[in-house]
């Protein structure tokens, strides 16, 4: 708030001022039921005769969790080179637009979400929608958008180190992904029997007419 403002009278009318901030979690933010802690929030400020004062503020526990996806064949092998992308809303994922994070599967087929700093994505809790973009050589894409929802219920009181009365283990939504295989038509199989079909079909019309030809040339030479 600018000193101009705060030397207005009206500011001073008010019964309470409410100051709302938001912050970034850095990629040391942890995922347990501890969660992030942060002791340091309070109010410095002057008033309009520049006296200052300071209030502190609570201590603030932020909760984050993490997505991961694990791309799986239809035997349930481990796919690699699967690329994901992570949405906020429906809408999004079906447009594939507006990705929040990305995440391509390992050897182990594991997909972790990262942000544009490649860092692992972590979430508040909420409803999220993931969407493949791009499946293995040889395997079908898989098009639906698939939801993940981060369930979880909060406490008024801090218990056993924390606000969490319920949630996903270790702060963790995980859920697999099968790709099918890409069907290609196969040498001697029923698409092959149809080229043949045609092929062979053409060749006897081409006699045909070469024999009609030929008859033709023979007639006319017997006019002749």
């Amino acid at each position: 708030m600018k000193k101009s403002y705060l030397q207005k009278n009206e500011f001073y009318s008010a019964d309470h001022v409410a100051i709302r901030f938001s912050a970034v979690l850095n990629k040391y933010a942890t995922t347990e039921p501890v969660g992030n802690p942060n002791e340091a929030v309070k109010l410095t400020y002057t008033n309009k005769n520049d006296v200052k004062g300071e209030v502190d503020g609570n201590k603030v526990f932020v909760y984050t969790y993490h997505i991961q996806v694990h791309k799986l064949n239809e035997s349930g092998k481990a796919l690699k080179d699967a690329e994901f992308a992570l949405y906020k809303t429906e809408a999004d994922a079906k447009a594939e637009k507006n990705a929040i994070a990305t995440g391509t599967s390992d050897k182990d087929g594991l997909v972790v979400f990262n942000n544009a700093n490649k860092e692992e994505m972590l979430l508040q809790s909420g409803k999220y929608f993931v969407k493949e973009t791009k499946a293995p050589t040889g395997y079908n894409r898989y098009t639906d958008v698939i939801p993940a929802e981060i369930t979880v219920t909060y406490g008024d009181a801090l218990t056993n180190g924390t606000y969490i009365v319920k949630g996903p283990d270790l702060g963790l939504v995980s859920f697999d992904v099968k790709n099918s295989k890409t069907v290609l038509p196969q040498t001697g199989g029923q698409g092959n029997v149809i080229i043949y079909s045609v092929a062979v079909s053409l060749a006897v019309a081409g006699g045909v007419i070469l024999l009609v030809l030929r008859r033709k040339k023979k007639s006319a030479d017997k006019s002749a």
